[in-house]
């Protein structure tokens, strides 16, 4: 969960109390630099320390991270049938209202100013591997951005959307376009097609 600002606030005053101590007839001491410079960075001569809204913050966003690089573990299968192909390669497009609690502050993570453009998903780009776990379609994995974008006449037509880019690979090879486009391209989806087999 999102840690709630009251509950965080609550945890540094703790922090802090342990830190400068009390004094022996009761009381705070002295707090002799900020709490600010305290959490900064050992480099920066502070101690090291990150602030509880931060680390949560961090340890929320590492659950896109998650939804996007284990795509084969159980726990991201059970949250893909619950939540659509979606949760596997754009977490910001699932309409918060309709998710769990949890899975609400992960969806709202995107619009957070301090952490939402590290998030996009733009940000990940795949090394292809054996191909098996990319999608064809929607993951960066090939060019500057994903070939949804690049190409999207040709991605309306996909027969199937979701398809990993081994699968793909091998629909092409075959040369069974029936298998990859829905129906008939057109001449401009025809021009496309150049593009996209150049890439390959």
């Amino acid at each position: 969960y999102k840690v709630p600002v009251t509950v965080a606030n609550k945890l540094e005053q703790m922090r802090r109390a342990f830190l400068w101590g009390n004094k022996e007839n009761g009381g705070n001491k002295l707090h002799l630099i900020s709490w600010d410079k305290v959490c900064s960075p050992k480099e920066l001569g502070g101690l090291g320390l990150s602030l509880i809204s931060i680390r949560n913050l961090a340890s929320l966003a590492k659950w896109v991270w998650k939804a996007y690089s284990e795509r084969g573990s159980m726990w991201n299968e059970v949250l893909t049938r619950r939540y659509g192909k979606v949760w596997n390669y754009d977490i910001s497009r699932l309409d918060p209202k309709v998710c769990s609690p949890i899975v609400r502050q992960i969806v709202k993570l995107s619009s957070d100013p301090r952490i939402g453009s590290l998030l996009s998903r733009e940000n990940f780009k795949w090394c292809v591997r054996n191909g098996s776990l990319a999608y064809f379609w929607e993951d960066w994995w090939i060019g500057d951005i994903p070939l949804c974008s690049l190409l999207p006449s040709l991605y309306n037509k996909a027969r199937v959307k979701h398809m990993v880019v081994k699968d793909f690979i091998l629909l092409w090879i075959r040369g069974s376009l029936n298998d990859i486009w829905v129906d008939t391209l057109n001449s401009e989806l025809l021009d496309e097609l150049p593009v996209l087999s150049g890439l390959l």
